[in-house]
């Protein structure tokens, strides 16, 4: 039998929306504490990330995650600066 959990297919790459936020706020504390890409060392508290995701998704701002299973294993996200 072949594991196949891996498999590129079963990545789900799709705009990030409110029932996205709880678990792009785990991936965002397990990158953060990897101490390597980013630079706070734990994810804010969950009412600012919650906070951060609608207002970029109210300004329009592009936001992406990756999906695994229903959970978010990966982002990107744009915030315009307002002039």
């Amino acid at each position: 039998m072949v594991d196949d959990s891996n498999d590129i297919e079963t990545v789900a790459i799709t705009r990030i929306a409110p029932g996205h936020i709880e678990s792009f706020h785990r991936a965002l504390d397990l990158v953060a504490r990897e101490r390597k890409y980013l630079s706070f060392l734990e994810a804010p508290p969950l009412d600012q990330t919650r906070r951060f995701v609608l207002d970029r998704i109210a300004a329009g701002d592009p936001g992406f995650v990756a999906v695994v299973r229903g959970e978010v294993v990966g982002w990107c996200d744009i915030s315009r600066l307002e002039r």
